[in-house]
Formats: C-alpha cells, sequence, structure tokens
C-alpha cells in the first residue's frame, strides 16, 4: 500500500496522471494527512536534488521512476533486476537525509519557510452575471476543495475573458503556488504589479514562488520592497533567510 502511494505521489507531480485520476488523488490529499505529508516530503526531496545540482543522482532517481511507471513492477523486483540504480538511489535518500538532519543552511529550511509562510485561504470573488461568472464559482468551489490544480485551470481560463481582474489573478497564482507551480505562480504575481490594490499582495506571494524555486537572492530583494499589511512578515520572512547564509 506504501509503494501504491509513492507511485500515485509520482505521477501526481510528473503529470502523469489523467485528469479524473488527479482529481481523486486531489480529493484523497483532503482526507489523507499522511498522504499530504508525503507529497510534501515527494516535493521537499525533489527541490532539495534540484537546488543542489546533483543532475546523475537526479537522474538516476527519474530513470527509476520512468521504469515503475512504464513496466509496473514491485520496488522489490526492480532493484533485484538493477542492483546499480539500487545502490544510487539508496545514496540519493542517504544525501537527501543528510541535508535535512545537518544542514541548517540548506534547501530543508527554505522549504519549511515556505510551507511556514504560505497560506492558501479561501476564495471569496465578486461575482456578476454572465456565463463567465460560472467559472468563478466553479473555480472558488475547487479551491475552497484545495482542488488547487483544477482551480487554476477554471481561473485561467476565466482570465483568458476577462484579464483585467485582479481579484482572479491573485487566487490564480495563490492556485499555482499550492498545486507547486512555482514559476506560473510568480508569472501571474508579476502581473498584478500595475494594479496599486494588489500590488503589495502580488510582491509578497511572488516573494513565496521565489523562495519555493531556491532563488534566494531575488526573493531578499523582492521582500525588501513589500509595503503595508504584509511588510511585517516580510522582514519577518527575510531575516530568517538572512540567518541561513
Amino acid at each position: 500500500m506504501t509503494t501504491d502511494r509513492h507511485e500515485r505521489i509520482d505521477q501526481y507531480l510528473d503529470g502523469a496522471l489523467s485528469d479524473a485520476e488527479r482529481k481523486q488523488f486531489e480529493s484523497d490529499l483532503q482526507s489523507d494527512p499522511e498522504l499530504a505529508k508525503l507529497l510534501e516530503l515527494h516535493r521537499a526531496v525533489d527541490n532539495a536534488l534540484s537546488d543542489r545540482h546533483e543532475k546523475a543522482v537526479e537522474r538516476t532517481l527519474q530513470d527509476i521512476r520512468q521504469n515503475r511507471l512504464q513496466r509496473n513492477w514491485s520496488l522489490t523486483l526492480f532493484f533485484r533486476q538493477r542492483p546499480a540504480l539500487a545502490a544510487a538511489a539508496a545514496i540519493a535518500l542517504l544525501i537527501v537525509a543528510g541535508w535535512f538532519l545537518w544542514n541548517p543552511g540548506g534547501t530543508a529550511e527554505p522549504n519549511k519557510l515556505f510551507t511556514q509562510y504560505f497560506e492558501s485561504g479561501t476564495a471569496e470573488l465578486t461575482q456578476m452575471s454572465g456565463n463567465s461568472e460560472q467559472l468563478l464559482v466553479a473555480g472558488e468551489q475547487a479551491y475552497n476543495g484545495q482542488r488547487f490544480h483544477e482551480a487554476l485551470d477554471l481561473f485561467e481560463e476565466f482570465l483568458r475573458l476577462q484579464a483585467d481582474r485582479s481579484d482572479v489573478r491573485l487566487m490564480a497564482g495563490k492556485a499555482a503556488l499550492a498545486s507547486g507551480e512555482w514559476e506560473k505562480a510568480a508569472e501571474h504575481f508579476t502581473l498584478l504589479e500595475p494594479d496599486p490594490a494588489y500590488r503589495q499582495e502580488g510582491r509578497w506571494q511572488k516573494s513565496l514562488a521565489l523562495l519555493a524555486q531556491g532563488q534566494y537572492d531575488a526573493c531578499r530583494e523582492l521582500l525588501r520592497q513589500v509595503e503595508g499589511r504584509r511588510a511585517e512578515k516580510a522582514a519577518e520572512l527575510l531575516e530568517q533567510l538572512d540567518n541561513l547564509r
């Protein structure tokens, strides 16, 4: 059962699930805290490998993942037939474990900081008459049900019709953050910059997207620009990032 969970998480992160499977997985996340924790662990490991530029080890893990998806082998059988890859995977896991346990300045801490500061909140968008508003209703329901991938798709579809809705743009960015789509989130928040009413919130949320991507210098620079109600949180996060140097 544990192996099945890890396989589903791998497929989810790789975008290998069908729409129906993805929706079911996101539904399971709401009712299964253990599955949600496993997902965060997988994301942390992926971020650690990527941020440390351990490309050879990462490629090995990708090979393991790809073979597992294509051939539906059990882990035991796979490692019997691929001892070299098994050893490499074990080494990779030891490396990652070492970073988490003994390297307070590594990726583990920034990843924890993102989890600490990001708040998905709830979606409460102003609705008017019109067919496009049905997208907002569905997007709100998906977001508040923590089906963030689905919510992102719906919000972006709405924005293709009404690109000037900054409130929807903000929620699209937050849905992208909650889905782990950091670059897409940053793009949405950047587009809030011309709107004075949403500029500061956009900067704060974009700084979290940069943090999640490991772009710490850019994150620090943006945090220094945050004003208004998020200024105190921005200063607090900036101090914690500076302490990791």
